[in-house]
């Protein structure tokens, strides 16, 4: 450590109340300071002889308290301009020791001393910062602005925030692993090829695609510096492959660099049926392949009378020889060690000197000023995807209607359901595909489908359905299942399986409007049925005879002979094109159902239609005859079983 002069002052404030801190009663700082911000600790004493002492009520008070630090050398030479350093932030931990007069009681405190972290703001505020936020079709620009903290500033130039997306989704606040909105930042620069850096000078942080352009360099002199450590980090030896495993067009590029060893590769295996995702990702690999490169480590002699912060550049003044391999271009800052101890250590002496004298310490890195490599300090990882509950959404057929409706993804141009996410009030684009199903279904999901959706960075997904649609549902005695087509109860096609009796009951149910048809399968029964649920009233007796029962094949051969027979015998005095018709029809009947084919319906069908025929002639005969028709029907009902 060299000991020198320092003009050094704290100021400390808690809203409008403000105390500033002499160099005469700082006795030891110290200050890590990186791209991205610092951290520091600073002691001081309060010594007063009225007991009042101002700081005391900042360090007990609740509110953020701030603080700025200048630090500037002092040199005998008034030629020579000096800059100081400067920065700001906010106090994070405070302490302090009283010391009083005699240790008696209601001795009054003479002295304080105090001990105070303190750190840039954004480190402080975004490493407590954990929104959850999701917006449809925006970008992440609007994502970020929208979760900006007051007193931080953040400056974003980078293109890929301004891209249109369908989906944005920052996950801090969940209870999987919380990460902070620091640490995702952290994550966004470093998976996407951007810098994340702090201007100590406008007390601002950027979020760039490149890092902080040239400024005017600061010189180092001579004798500002003890020596100079060239660092040689290793090299990057990799080449990169990325792979496709999109089975429609799957693919392999390879990402090279001059750097690289043969055979020696990373593997990148993604599935991207966009071929434009996957042109992209070729693109970030070959940003992100870049070595650290040649680094600078200068121990210094002496506080710099142009001081500097990372991020500023410095070169070296021509009392350097050239012979020296780094003597010559520019370099960048990356960090800075200053450890400062006052010579006087005593709380009294020197208590209000603006000037005092210090022990110091300054480290500092720099690296080329065209060096691309990103310094991303280690970081918690953020955790994709989260779960979270939509609903389908559908413009189509009337409000309550199970209807679907899908759209072409603006971002993917894929098919698309639009779902409805409540939580946020946010309508998303999410890719209609078949999920779990294999390709013999296509069951698309209908309107107010209750649906878990996974929410990743840029896109969404439809995981698993999280309810039964209205009228789907069985009562659990059935031990049934059941699927049901169509958008409401009065145009749909149902579907089910039941135990009824301990035996299977399958059937099948269609329904539009009044019309309706089943067929129905159960022990030693299949069961035809068309009807219209709307019934028209008569003036005459009419007689409805639509065959609501099939026969097993045992029983309706038995049942065929005696069936025809007594219908001749009823019948003796009809007409004998109504006897034939009757006979004709009935053997159809039991021919067709005996053999069990496609045609059973029409037969079925053409039974009804000359049945109802022969009835209607009946109803037209005398007194006599509908008397023997009557107790012809109850006959032929009792042995058909209608």
């Amino acid at each position: 450590m060299e000991t020198e002069p320092l003009e050094i002052s704290l100021e400390l404030a808690v809203g409008n109340n403000v105390v500033t801190i002499p160099a005469g009663s700082i006795k030891g700082c110290q200050l890590s300071m990186g791209p991205l911000g610092y951290r520091g600790e600073i002691e001081f004493w309060q010594a007063f002889d009225d007991g009042k002492d101002d700081v005391i009520k900042l360090i007990k008070d609740t509110d953020p308290m701030s603080a700025r630090l200048s630090i500037c050398t002092v040199l005998d030479d008034p030629k020579i301009k000096t800059v100081p350093l400067v920065v700001q932030g906010l106090v994070t931990a405070k302490s302090y020791r009283e010391v009083v007069q005699e240790q008696v009681n209601k001795a009054p405190v003479l002295q304080r001393h105090y001990t105070l972290s303190f750190r840039d703001i954004a480190q402080i505020l975004w490493k407590q910062h954990f929104p959850a936020v999701l917006l449809a079709d925006s970008t992440i620009t609007d994502l970020i602005k929208g979760v900006t903290v007051k007193g931080v500033s953040l400056n974003l130039d980078w293109s890929f925030l301004e891209e249109a997306r369908t989906v944005s989704f920052l996950p801090c606040g969940n209870d999987v692993r919380e990460v902070s909105f620091y640490d995702w930042l952290l994550w966004l620069a470093e998976n996407y090829g951007a810098h994340l850096y702090y201007d100590y000078l406008n007390n601002r942080y950027t979020l760039s695609s490149k890092k902080e352009q040239k400024s005017k360099n600061k010189t180092l002199r001579l004798n500002d510096i003890e020596s100079v450590i060239v660092h040689l980090p290793e090299e990057c030896r990799h080449n990169i492959r990325i792979l496709n495993a999109y089975s429609e067009k799957p693919a392999s590029d390879e990402v090279k660099q001059d750097r690289s060893v043969a055979g020696c590769r990373r593997d990148i295996i993604l599935r991207a049926p966009v071929e434009s995702d996957y042109s992209d990702r070729k693109t970030l690999e070959k940003k992100r392949l870049v070595s650290r490169g040649k680094e600078l480590e200068i121990p210094f002699q002496c506080f710099p009378a142009k001081a500097f912060a990372p991020n500023d550049f410095i070169d070296f003044s021509d009392e350097f020889s050239s012979s020296l391999s780094w003597s010559s271009g520019s370099y960048r800052v990356v960090t800075s060690r200053i450890t400062i101890s006052a010579t006087e250590q005593e709380a009294e002496k020197g208590k209000h000197d603006r000037v005092s004298s210090f022990n110091v310490s300054l480290v500092v890195t720099a690296e080329e000023e065209d060096n691309e490599y990103r310094h991303i300090p280690n970081h918690e990882q953020p955790h994709y995807p989260v779960y979270v509950e939509g609903k389908i959404m559908s413009d189509k057929g009337e409000l309550p209607d199970k209807t679907y409706e899908l759209g072409k993804d603006a971002q993917s141009k894929l098919e698309a359901y639009k779902v409805k996410i409540p939580l946020w009030n946010q309508d998303l684009s999410v890719e209609f595909s078949p999920n779990t199903l294999p390709g013999h279904f296509y069951f698309p999901a209908f309107k107010g489908s209750r649906v878990l959706v996974s929410l990743w960075f840029d896109h969404a997904r439809i995981e698993s359905f999280l309810d039964f649609g209205s009228g789907t549902a069985l009562p659990q005695d059935s031990q049934g299942n059941h699927i049901l087509f169509g958008p409401n109860g009065k145009n749909e096609t149902s579907m089910r399986h039941e135990i009824v009796d301990k035996k299977p009951t399958f059937s099948i149910k269609r329904i539009c409007d009044e019309d309706t048809e089943l067929v129905k399968l159960e022990e030693g029964t299949i069961l035809l049925q068309t009807k219209e649920e709307e019934q028209s009233a008569l003036s005459t007796e009419t007689f409805d005879l639509t065959p609501k029962v099939a026969l097993a094949k045992s029983s309706l051969a038995m049942a065929k002979e005696e069936g025809v027979g007594s219908v001749t015998t009823q019948f003796e005095s009809t007409s004998s094109e109504v006897t034939a018709s009757i006979n004709e029809a009935v053997g159809e009947a039991a021919t067709q159902l005996e053999v069990m084919d496609a045609q059973i319906s029409g037969k079925i069908g053409e039974v009804e239609a000359q049945v109802n025929a022969a009835m209607s002639q009946i109803g037209d005969k005398t007194e006599e005859m509908s008397d023997k028709a009557k107790e012809a029907k109850n006959e032929l009902l009792e042995r058909l079983k209608l």
